[in-house]
């Protein structure tokens, strides 16, 4: 598995139901965005909102991977001296859409 974006973009699309005079209701669409600093937690919980979605026979289309943001944090190694030494520190957000 790589340490790239993991997100997801879900589009769940109810179904549309014909009234009495035979007219077609509106699509309704639903786009969640997950976001996880762990990968297999976020791949987890999409297939839990995928499967949950196929039960109800709504029109699903994803996960939708988006760019991983990655923050760094460079921090001094020592105190008082050696200025240009330091250790360097990133948090990655996963996200789907």
């Amino acid at each position: 598995m790589k340490d790239t974006v993991s997100s997801m973009d879900f589009i769940v699309v109810v179904k549309q139901e014909v009234n009495s005079r035979n007219m077609v209701a509106p699509k309704q669409k639903i786009r969640i965005k997950l976001r996880s600093y762990w990968v297999p937690l976020i791949e987890d919980s999409c297939k839990q909102i995928m499967d949950a979605a196929r039960t109800t026979s709504a029109k699903t289309m994803g996960p939708v991977p988006l760019p991983t943001k990655k923050r760094i944090y460079r921090v001094l190694k020592s105190p008082h001296v050696h200025k240009d030494a330091r250790f360097h520190f990133e948090i990655r957000t996963h996200q789907r859409s």
